[in-house]
């Protein structure tokens, strides 16, 4: 919820999601995300691993408002609400949904592990 207060507030000072800094300052925040999740399965350091998750959540819900915003501006006004519906369901089905199976097969396979 931090996340998304703090990009809220810091977009809508840069002038909203219209303004073209925008777009930029959201390709930065979420190549800050990239940065932030990659250490993430290499670390055997619980705090640091902690703090990057946060991180990647923070960073991730910072831009979320924005890039709602932009994802339906792109769209014609009689065609948002149908847009924004199915933009979250495809974002449900092919994010949210797949996530426990693809982490339980990586889990199963033991990727990462060296058999001795």
């Amino acid at each position: 919820m931090l996340g998304v207060l703090s990009g809220g507030a810091f977009f809508s000072a840069l002038g909203g999601y219209n303004n073209p800094r925008s777009f930029l300052w959201c390709l930065i925040i979420g190549s800050s995300a990239l940065v932030f999740a990659a250490p993430i399965p290499f670390s055997d350091i619980k705090w640091l691993t902690y703090c990057c998750v946060w991180l990647l959540l923070f960073v991730g819900a910072s831009i979320l408002p924005t890039l709602t915003g932009i994802m339906l501006n792109s769209v014609a006004e009689s065609r948002r609400t149908t847009a924004n519906s199915i933009a979250t369901l495809i974002y449900n089905l092919c994010g949210y949904l797949p996530a426990p199976f693809i982490y339980g097969a990586v889990a199963e396979k033991g990727v990462g592990t060296v058999d001795a």
